[in-house]
């Protein structure tokens, strides 16, 4: 069971790490309008890049038969979002690569330090276990359309980040790294933007999160005004489960919080920074015995740099 709990945090930390880039990297806004909440529209410029940070901290202890373990992890990601084409009405054609990727894991079976840069490879089981996931994603080029009130479309997973994923084992070729849960992440993670702001506004996600079946994520957005001259965008989270068919573990969330904030700047029609704070307790009930998952995580991204079209 140790391995499968393992493979299942696993699998939700860094699902959770690219779907949160993803949904930060996805909001632009236009100026607001005196008395009214703005209008905001993603908008691009073909052939800009936009280089993207985020830190995450998240700490799971797992309490069973009286006993409990507790793992932290810190990870750093650094992306680029490419900006190949824009049409007419506003629509891009994009390509997200992952470029760096620096992790440090602390946890009851020792530690490890991973950074994607470095020719030090780490050791240990843990290691053996994650490594090569994050190994197949450094330097992965998803392709997809997006419109410009934020829907994507014609989402391409690369076969060579496929074919690794097969060759790193079945736990790295499940779930949210199949190739259909790398399409679903990154289409459910887009956030369509209304045409007006007046009223809170919803949308959800499912993801897959084997063994137990697919977790789901419902996100509520609410703009809040202007803050030190950004537009601010608050957000909840609330986490649902929907078993599998043929799933032998029986999960619940016994208690959880999710909120957090997204800012922009309109003079540049980017999303500078986001926080955004999670915590998740789950009972999961597996032959006979009970576990107890807690979850704390925060998340931080921020725009570092735009690197602007080549001149011609």
């Amino acid at each position: 069971m140790g391995g499968t709990t393992l493979r299942f945090r696993s699998e939700f930390r860094l699902g959770g790490a690219l779907l949160l880039l993803l949904l930060a990297a996805a909001l632009t806004a236009g100026a607001p309008a005196r008395g009214a909440a703005p209008t905001l529209k993603w908008k691009f410029s073909a052939g800009e890049a936009l280089h993207y940070q985020m830190d995450q901290k998240a700490v799971t202890e797992l309490k069973a038969n009286g006993q409990s373990s507790k793992t932290t992890v810190t990870q750093t990601l650094d992306t680029t979002w490419h900006v190949q084409t824009v049409d007419a009405s506003g629509a891009a054609e994009m390509v997200l690569s992952i470029d760096r990727m620096q992790t440090k894991i602390e946890s009851p079976f020792g530690p490890v330090e991973y950074d994607s840069k470095s020719t030090k490879q780490p050791e240990g089981a843990i290691a053996a276990g994650v490594i090569p996931v994050y190994k197949t994603l450094i330097g992965a080029k998803f392709k997809y359309k997006i419109s410009p009130n934020g829907e994507l479309s014609d989402i391409q997973v690369p076969e060579g980040l496929m074919k690794s994923l097969r060759e790193a084992g079945p736990t790295a070729n499940a779930g949210m790294f199949s190739e259909d849960g790398l399409k679903n992440m990154i289409r459910e993670s887009s956030l369509l933007i209304p045409e007006t702001l007046d009223k809170p506004w919803t949308r959800q996600k499912k993801i897959p999160a084997p063994p137990i079946g697919t977790q789901t994520e419902d996100w509520t957005f609410k703009y809040e005004g202007k803050e030190n001259d950004e537009d601010k965008i608050g957000v909840e989270v609330k986490v649902g489960l929907e078993p599998a068919a043929d799933s032998k573990f029986d999960a619940k969330i016994s208690s959880q919080e999710g909120k957090g904030n997204f800012y922009f700047d309109a003079k540049v029609n980017r999303v500078v920074r986001s926080h955004v704070v999670r915590k998740l307790v789950m009972v999961i009930k597996v032959m006979g015995n009970e576990v107890s998952q807690s979850q704390d995580a925060t998340t931080d991204i921020k725009l570092v740099k735009v690197d602007p079209p080549a001149a011609k």
